[in-house]
């Protein structure tokens, strides 16, 4: 299903696996959360519109979302990533379990779990690509309206939330994705993604 445009971009974690799967792993673990959400939530299609690896391999999730792009036949691509908040907005997960000390993903994270550079590196090549093309500031600010579903979102239905264009899943639900470490680095990201914008690699 597409959408008219795409105001901010909603960062999440995927919570599978865990933090060392190996670069042979990386496909079966997505399709593993492809299966997992089609055949037994009752899914579409993908959440996320792009999966980041620990190596900086950067999958498509939802169908379309490569191709998307403003002012073509294919504006923007709703996804499924953030119940009542997925309209206007992008998600992309990072493969792994960035909350500290968390066993949800089969091993214990420890206490510092946070990406590597490959996947950090990949992750301000995706979001400086898709800001580029809607005309975002990856510093700046923007207005969401809630559609409402309860889950993980508290915000009746019609409220409006000023989040950053480059935001994650907490800032809009009851949840601890991305996780910590992950929701740390934000401003960082930010900042990156701006230099990138501008010409700069930083």
């Amino acid at each position: 299903m597409t959408q008219d445009s795409v105001k901010a971009i909603l960062l999440h974690h995927t919570v599978t696996g865990n933090n060392t799967y190996t670069r042979e792993q990386v496909p079966g673990i997505i399709n593993g959360i492809y299966v997992r959400l089609i055949a037994n939530r009752g899914y579409s299609d993908f959440p996320y519109h792009f999966i980041v690896d620990r190596f900086g391999g950067v999958w498509e999730g939802r169908k379309g979302s490569v191709e998307m792009q403003p002012n073509t036949a294919i504006p923007a691509i709703l996804g499924g990533h953030a119940q009542g908040f997925n309209t206007n907005t992008l998600g992309v997960a990072v493969l792994g379990n960035f909350e500290p000390d968390n066993c949800e993903s089969g091993e214990d994270t420890g206490p510092d779990p946070r990406p590597g550079e490959a996947a950090l590196e990949s992750l301000v090549d995706l979001l400086a690509w898709k800001t580029g093309q809607y005309r975002l500031d990856p510093q700046g600010s923007t207005q969401l309206v809630s559609a409402g579903g309860g889950g993980t979102n508290p915000h009746p239905k019609g409220s409006v939330l000023d989040v950053h264009v480059i935001s994650s899943h907490q800032d809009v639900g009851v949840t601890a994705c991305p996780g910590a470490r992950l929701y740390a680095l934000l401003p960082d990201l930010r900042d990156r993604v701006a230099q990138r914008l501008a010409g700069n690699p930083g």
